[in-house]
């Protein structure tokens, strides 16, 4: 399962140790979890791969890095972007030239409601308004 590998950070830097099986076989093609684990070392992260198993330790704790991907992976920044969450320090994903546009819009994404742009439609808020007016009254 891919998912494996995304939630082996945030448990990585909450807990200083992840142990998961290998993700298997996708319809894609071979995804391999390289790029993952680099940039994981980067933040403080020892793999150690037994037979299936994969064993992250942090034995210091994650900490921020400056990490620069070999090429554009949306999965790679999902689960860097975990990591760095919890992480000590600022951590900076760099890509290369030439980025995908769900990493683009991954990257661009606000962490919190309240930074996201709010865009003004004045009919529809006049009809929202009205008709919450009407429901709260019975009409």
């Amino acid at each position: 399962m891919r998912a494996s590998i995304l939630f082996c950070a945030p448990l990585l830097a909450r807990l200083g140790r992840a142990q998961t099986v290998l993700p298997g076989g996708c319809r894609i093609g071979a995804r391999p979890i390289d790029l993952h684990l680099a940039g994981l070392v980067q933040m403080g992260a020892c793999p150690q791969l037994e037979g299936e198993r994969l064993l992250l330790t942090a034995p210091a704790g994650l900490h921020g890095a400056d990490i620069t991907l070999r090429f554009p992976s949306v999965g790679t920044t999902e689960t860097l972007l975990l990591a760095a969450a919890l992480a000590q320090g600022e951590t900076t994903l760099r890509y290369p030239r030439f980025t995908t546009p769900q990493s683009k819009c991954l990257l661009q994404t606000p962490l919190f409601p309240q930074q996201l742009p709010r865009k003004k439609h004045p009919q529809r808020n006049k009809s929202f308004t009205r008709n919450k007016a009407a429901a709260s009254v019975g009409g």
